[in-house]
């Protein structure tokens, strides 16, 4: 049976003339006119499966991805709808490395064109709020050249991380490599609203990938850090102090500590400038087939990797 996907993104709008949108994997569109929605399932048919309000979200929306596709007839539309959201996400990740926002999915909506009970309409929602750096990007807009290298990188990360990673709501108990274990960290630092707990998931995400060793976590990661990412001494050390005192604040805030309410305008500062440093280290990870099939590879491989690196 054939089965139509929909859902708004809040806090983006969409720049484009493409008619059907911007395609970021097979068949899923990124579009700023609900036309593409009513050309798949009528203004009647919507109004009476989801009702007036979502209607007009919808026809306010300036930023809708929809997917077209045929499934089973007795198919597990619960699990398609969740399939589908989980590729959109991908989206959410994709447009923070170029552009800081706040940018999150609304209910997602699932209709199915059954030959034996008619329109099927199903409904869900992730629940997960991702928060801009600067509260001034949370709502932002992106065009279509934009859109297109942040699709490159979307598709990038689509073909490093296992299908089942992606559907998975189980994360951190599935066998997963590095790339996918820190795509879920920066996910999870970037729905945190207080900065040290947003700071200590970011530091988690470099983690992911630099960390091979059991001891002197700290030393190790900021170490590696500063060296995949700089060639002169100087920012080399620059990098390095910088994260040893992320981990400071992370290794405060998990211990059981708060801290001084003074410090907030300068955590603010930090968390911008960790950011922007995990940023980096991923587009230069995705925009390298090397890099990639080293971290993807056996860990033995990838600390002979750090270690030319830093001594050769």
């Amino acid at each position: 049976m054939n089965a139509f996907f929909y859902v708004n993104l809040n806090g983006l709008t969409v720049q484009t003339n493409e008619k059907k949108g911007i395609q970021f994997l097979d068949g899923v569109y990124l579009t700023n006119s609900y036309k593409n929605i009513t050309a798949n399932i009528s203004e009647k048919d919507l109004l009476f499966s989801i009702g007036a309000v979502e209607v007009n979200s919808l026809f306010n929306s300036k930023a809708i991805f929809y997917k077209s596709e045929e499934v089973d007839d007795d198919c597990d539309r619960r699990k398609e709808l969740l399939n589908f959201m989980y590729e959109v996400k991908l989206f959410l990740t994709g447009s923070w490395f170029y552009e800081d926002n706040g940018i999150h999915l609304d209910d997602a909506f699932m209709f199915s064109n059954h030959p034996s009970h008619g329109m099927i309409t199903d409904k869900n929602n992730l629940g997960v709020r991702v928060r801009a750096a600067i509260e001034t990007n949370d709502f932002i807009t992106l065009n279509t050249k934009k859109l297109k290298v942040i699709r490159d990188s979307v598709k990038a990360i689509f073909g490093v991380m296992p299908r089942e990673y992606i559907d998975s709501r189980d994360k951190l108990f599935s066998n997963s490599e590095r790339i996918s274990l820190a795509l879920y960290h920066i996910q999870v630092a970037r729905s945190q609203q207080d900065l040290p707990m947003r700071i200590s998931f970011f530091i988690s995400s470099l983690e992911c990938i630099f960390n091979t060793e059991s001891t002197e976590l700290s030393h190790q990661v900021s170490e590696r850090v500063s060296f995949f990412l700089a060639r002169e001494f100087e920012e080399r050390l620059k990098i390095y102090s910088f994260l040893k005192d992320m981990y400071k604040v992370r290794s405060y805030v998990f211990h059981g500590k708060s801290m001084k309410k003074t410090r907030r305008d300068v955590l603010l500062s930090k968390s911008g400038d960790l950011e922007f440093i995990v940023k980096k280290v991923f587009l230069k990870i995705i925009g390298d087939d090397n890099h990639i099939n080293i971290i993807l590879g056996k860990e033995e491989g990838l600390r002979s990797f750090f270690q030319e690196l830093i001594f050769k």
